[in-house]
């Protein structure tokens, strides 16, 4: 017979795991937060389905991670059931920033509605924000170049007191990366053609 040690000497892990193990005992418990998962990730996969490499998400995922996060015997399982926002997770404030391509990976639907406040008090909104930075998080995100119809063009000629490309950008307001660039593009054949 196996001795099983005091509450007050048990590891988290153990804690959770016996979190687990009442949850099956507890099956309106364990599919408390199914209808809300389904339907944040119907609306994120929805959301970035014509994006190229986007596989979409599984809801079951979701409901896995919720359960490690929480599981549904800690009070935050119905508050902040994905515990992002919790004090010291800079998770949410990333995420709504907007500096690191949350709003990008959002539904248009939930800008403006999730907010900080949202996401610690109300357990849908933090699911949304769970979501959204998981795939913010995941995500790969590339910078094009593009060309502004409106910008200005600049013929510079080069002389014996400009003659290298950090004083041509320094005085035309570029960078030396971005003339570098322009140079292998001139450089290409079929390119040459048309500017002759």
């Amino acid at each position: 017979m196996a001795i099983q040690p005091s509450s007050a000497n048990r590891s988290p892990f153990d804690k959770w795991k016996d979190g687990i193990d009442a949850a099956g005992r507890s099956p309106a418990q364990w599919n408390a937060w199914d209808s809300e998962i389904r339907r944040t990730v119907d609306e994120c996969n929805r959301h970035l389905s014509n994006t190229p490499g986007y596989h979409p998400l599984d809801w079951r995922w979701i409901k896995a991670i919720i359960w490690v996060e929480t599981g549904a015997h800690s009070p935050a399982w119905n508050r902040q059931p994905m515990q992002i926002g919790n004090p010291g997770d800079p998770g949410l404030t990333s995420l709504l920033s907007g500096k690191e391509g949350g709003d990008r990976i959002m539904p248009p639907a939930w800008k403006g509605r999730l907010t900080v406040g949202s996401a610690r008090s109300n357990p849908v909104d933090n699911i949304r924000a769970g979501v959204g930075y998981l795939l913010m998080r995941m995500a790969n995100f590339r910078m094009d170049t593009v060309v502004d119809p409106n910008a200005k063009i600049e013929k510079v000629t080069v002389t014996a007191s400009n003659n290298n490309l950090w004083h041509i950008a320094r005085n035309t307001g570029t960078t030396v990366k971005t003339c570098k660039a322009l140079i292998r593009v001139l450089r290409q054949p079929s390119l040459n053609q048309e500017w002759n």
